[in-house]
């Protein structure tokens, strides 16, 4: 039996830094991104921000891939400061 991908699921996690943790936190879809950006998000200013929210929106409906939702998200939480990157 194939497991059926869920709608929205990113090919590889993003990993931010979350306030109330010493360690990075994995979003692994646009659904868990949107959550992030509405809820746990340093600013709700900037431009990256506007667009990952809605990027995340048309991926949940299956409008867009969440490949793009993904890489919106990843420019978002790079503007917010909040991206973890080992590089």
């Amino acid at each position: 039996m194939s497991q059926q991908k869920i709608r929205g699921a990113f090919d590889a996690p993003v990993q931010v830094v979350s306030d109330s943790s010493e360690s990075p936190v994995a979003v692994t879809s646009s659904s868990q991104a949107l959550e992030r950006l509405q809820g746990r998000w340093p600013t709700r200013d900037g431009t990256m921000y506007r667009h990952a929210r809605h990027a995340c929106v048309l991926a949940n409906e299956g409008a867009i891939p969440s490949k793009i939702a993904r890489k919106a998200f990843v420019r978002a939480a790079r503007e917010a400061g909040i991206l973890f990157e080992t590089n």
